[in-house]
């Protein structure tokens, strides 16, 4: 009977504990991606005004980047140009697959200003700019909220200090 129980926790433990790694792995992973998708749709940007062409373009950009993320986007482009689609159509199936919505977005956003007759280079860099700024945001909030929790730290090491220096005037006065 024991080791009925004892299968049953193991069984139950070896259904939670994976989860409990991989949540916060995959939300790093999502971050990181995200991060590197600005840079590279940055890359892209200036390739295009350099005079080039989209795809072109883009497959400059992740010839110059290194590490999974530019692995992943490498795969797309080249799975979409063998399928004989547009570049944001893999990237939209990329985004899905991964559930990266940033992803996605840049692919709506590619695909309108393609279909509309917009220059592409336009919604890029504004992409890349919009992108940026909220890296941004989040790093002020993040150094904001670090620094709000050391009020308490500092308070405490200045009442210290006061009291070190207060000791001996109230010492000499009792």
């Amino acid at each position: 009977f024991t080791l009925l129980i004892l299968a049953l926790a193991g069984m139950a433990g070896g259904y939670v504990v994976p989860d409990l790694d991989l949540k916060p792995t995959a939300a790093t992973r999502r971050k990181e991606f995200t991060e590197v998708l600005t840079g590279f749709v940055g890359l892209i940007a200036v390739s295009i005004s350099g005079g080039g062409g989209v795809n072109t373009a883009m497959l400059d950009a992740t010839s110059i980047g290194e590490g999974w993320c530019f692995d992943m986007i490498r795969r797309s482009l080249d799975e979409s140009f063998l399928l004989g689609e547009s570049p944001w159509t893999g990237f939209e199936r990329l985004g899905r697959q991964l559930n990266l919505l940033p992803l996605v977005e840049l692919a709506g956003a590619l695909a309108l200003a393609g279909n509309s007759g917009a220059r592409v280079v336009d919604t890029l860099r504004a992409r890349a700019e919009s992108g940026r700024d909220k890296e941004l945001a989040e790093a002020l909030s993040t150094a904001e909220r670090k620094s709000e929790s050391m009020g308490i730290p500092i308070g405490a090491m200045l009442l210290g200090l006061f009291l070190f220096l207060g000791y001996p005037a109230v010492a000499g006065l009792i």
